[in-house]
C-alpha cells in the first residue's frame, strides 16, 4: 500500500468517526479504529436481522463476526465448483473488471475475504441509504490513482482535480436486472472472448412449438469457431473493441491524460508479502465501469435475515429446513415414474396417464398405506396378550384369520371390505363333535401356539401338525350357522397371503424384506 493510500484511508475513517462520536472523541490509534470498524459490523448485522444463537453468545462471538464470516463463505463459494468442496481461499472476480495478472498467485487471482470486503465497504460507504454513488465511485477511482504512483500527481489536490474533470461529463446508471450496466458488460465480454460465425449450412431461423407447448428457434443461429488461430484473432480483436467502448463510453473531455506507471512486483523480506500494482488503463477511468467494478468486488445490497432464524443453532436449522420443505411437498405433490423412476409433478395429465391420485398414490398404495397401520396394530395387540388369549385366537380361525378380522375390518370398513365379508365361527372341534381344548406343554396333543404348525417326525413317527389336523378333519370349524368353514382354503386364499406371496416375487426389495421378515409364517405352517 502506497503512502497516499494510506493517508486516503485514515482521511475515511476520521470522516467517519466524527460524523458517529463527534470530532472530540479520541479514535486515534489502530486499536481504536478495529473498534470503530467491528462496532460498524456489529450494527450493520443487527439492522440486517443478524441474530446470535446460545452457542455463540457462550463462546462471546459478536454479530459483526458473524456477519463477516457469511461474507467470507459467499466469496469462496462465487468459485466452488458443484459436486467439489468448497475453496479454502477466497478470490475477487477477474475479468473484465480486473486482470488476473497477481505475480505471487499461480492462478493470477487476488484474494479477498470477508474482512477486507466489508472494511472496504466501510470505507466507501456502502451501506449508506445511498449506496453506490458517484462520490463513492470517484474516492474508489481516486485511491486507484493514487496506487498506481504517476509523478504527474505530486499531491491530492492535483489528483482531486483530475478525477473531477474526467468524471464532470458521467452520471451513473439506475438500471436493474437485465437492464443494468453490469449485465450488459459482462454479456459484452462473453461475446468477445467466446466469438462465434453463422453456420455453414444452417437454415433460416424459424420458430417450432414443441409437443411440450414450448417455442423454440431452429436455424439461423450461430456456432463457435473452431479454427484456433482464427478464434485466438478474433478474441483479440472483440477485447480491443471491448476496451475500446468502455473508453468511448466514459465521454472524456478532448487531450485527456491517461495516467501511466504501476509498481512492479515486490516481496517485503520481514513481512514476506508481496507488493503489486497492476499499470492503469484508460477505460478504468470510465465511471459506469468502476461502480460496476466497485458492485461486484465489494457487494450491493445486503439481504435482511430472519432474527428468529438466525439465531437457530445448526441442528435446529436443519429440523426447521426439514418441516419448511415437508410443507412445500405436501403443496406440490409428486410421484415416483414407473418408467424412469425419477420424480413427477402431480398433474391432471399425469393423473390420468399414471392412475394416480391427488397425493400422488396408485389404488395399490392407497391399500397398502390404508392396511399397515391398523396391521401393526394387531400384530402388536396379538403380541401383548396372554398364553390363554393367544390360544382363544388360534381356537377362533389362527392367527392369519385374527388379524385380518382386526386390521382389514378396521381399516378397510367401507366401500371395500364391510361387515357382511367376514364370518363368525363356532370353537374349533374335534371329529367326535367335541370342543377341542388347547393346551401348554412339550408333549400336549393340541398344543397352543401363536401360528399354524407344521408336521414334525419323531423317532419316525408323523406328528401332524394343525393345518393337517384342518385339511384331515380332526379340527373342524363351521359358522354359528352350522355351514362349514374351511380354514385351509380361507387361509390360502386370504389377501394377506396374496400380500405375502407379491412381495415374494421380489424379495430383495427393503419393504419387502422387513414385510417377510415380519409376517411370513402368519398365515403359513412353520
Amino acid at each position: 500500500m502506497s503512502l497516499f493510500d494510506k493517508l486516503n484511508n485514515k482521511r475515511y475513517d476520521l470522516q467517519e468517526i466524527e460524523k458517529k462520536y463527534g470530532s472530540g472523541s479520541g479514535g486515534s490509534g489502530n486499536s481504536s479504529q478495529e473498534e470503530i470498524r467491528q462496532k460498524y459490523k456489529d450494527d450493520l448485522a443487527k439492522k440486517k436481522g443478524y441474530s446470535l444463537n446460545p452457542t455463540e453468545k457462550k463462546k462471546g462471538v459478536r454479530l459483526g463476526d458473524k456477519l463477516e464470516k457469511d461474507f467470507d463463505k459467499g466469496a469462496k463459494l462465487q468459485d466452488k465448483t458443484i459436486g467439489r468442496r468448497t475453496p479454502s481461499k477466497a478470490y475477487a472476480q477477474g475479468e473484465p473488471f480486473q486482470s488476473n495478472d497477481n505475480p505471487f498467485d499461480k492462478k493470477g487471482k487476488y484474494p479477498t475475504s470477508g474482512k477486507s470486503i466489508l472494511n472496504k465497504r466501510y470505507q466507501f460507504k456502502i451501506d449508506s441509504p445511498e449506496g453506490i454513488t458517484k462520490d463513492n465511485t470517484k474516492a474508489r477511482l481516486k485511491t486507484r490513482l493514487g496506487n498506481v504512483s504517476d509523478p504527474k500527481f505530486k499531491d491530492t489536490g492535483e489528483l482531486n482535480k483530475y478525477v473531477d474533470d474526467v468524471t464532470k461529463n458521467q452520471k451513473l446508471s439506475t438500471a436493474k436486472g437485465k437492464d443494468s450496466t453490469l449485465f450488459k458488460t459482462l454479456k459484452k465480454y462473453t461475446a468477445a472472448t467466446e466469438p462465434t460465425q453463422k453456420g455453414k449450412y444452417g437454415k433460416p431461423a424459424r420458430m417450432v412449438k414443441g409437443k411440450d407447448g414450448v417455442i423454440r428457434q431452429y436455424g439461423g443461429g450461430n456456432v463457435p469457431i473452431k479454427n484456433a488461430k482464427r478464434k485466438a484473432a478474433a478474441v483479440e480483436k472483440g477485447l480491443q473493441k471491448f476496451d475500446d467502448d468502455l473508453v468511448k463510453g466514459a465521454n472524456l473531455p478532448k487531450g485527456t491524460y491517461i495516467p501511466k506507471g504501476g509498481v512492479p512486483p515486490y516481496s517485503d523480506i520481514k513481512t514476506q508479502k508481496g507488493t503489486y500494482t497492476a499499470p492503469f488503463k484508460a477505460k478504468e477511468l470510465n465511471l459506469q465501469y468502476k461502480a460496476d467494478k466497485l458492485k461486484l468486488d465489494y457487494g450491493g445490497r445486503i439481504a435482511n435475515r430472519d432474527p428468529k432464524i438466525s439465531g437457530m443453532t445448526a441442528a435446529q436449522k436443519k429440523k426447521n429446513y426439514e418441516k419448511i420443505k415437508a410443507r412445500i411437498d405436501k403443496k406440490n405433490p409428486t410421484f415416483k415414474s414407473p418408467v424412469s423412476g425419477g420424480k413427477l409433478p402431480v398433474t391432471p395429465e399425469n393423473m390420468k396417464k399414471y392412475k394416480v391420485n391427488k397425493q400422488g398414490f396408485t389404488k395399490g398404495q392407497v391399500f397398502r398405506n390404508t392396511v399397515k397401520k391398523p396391521l401393526m396394530k394387531g400384530v402388536n395387540k396379538f403380541k401383548s396378550l396372554g398364553l390363554r388369549g393367544k390360544a382363544g385366537v388360534i381356537g377362533a380361525t389362527a392367527v392369519g384369520a385374527y388379524l385380518g378380522y382386526q386390521a382389514i375390518k378396521k381399516g378397510l370398513a367401507g366401500p371395500t371390505l364391510k361387515d357382511k365379508d367376514f364370518t363368525a365361527t363356532k370353537p374349533i372341534q374335534d371329529r367326535s363333535g367335541k370342543n377341542v381344548k388347547f393346551t401348554y406343554g412339550k408333549d400336549a396333543k393340541d398344543k397352543a401356539m401363536p401360528y399354524l404348525t407344521k408336521d414334525k417326525i419323531i423317532k419316525g413317527k408323523t406328528i401332524p401338525g394343525s393345518l393337517t389336523k384342518f385339511k384331515t378333519g380332526d379340527y373342524k370349524v363351521a359358522t354359528k350357522s352350522g355351514a362349514n368353514y374351511n380354514v385351509n382354503d380361507r387361509i390360502k386364499n386370504s389377501a394377506f397371503e396374496k400380500q405375502l406371496q407379491k412381495a415374494e416375487k421380489n424379495p430383495n426389495k427393503n419393504k419387502n424384506k422387513d414385510f417377510l421378515k415380519k409376517f411370513k409364517n402368519a398365515t403359513r405352517p412353520t
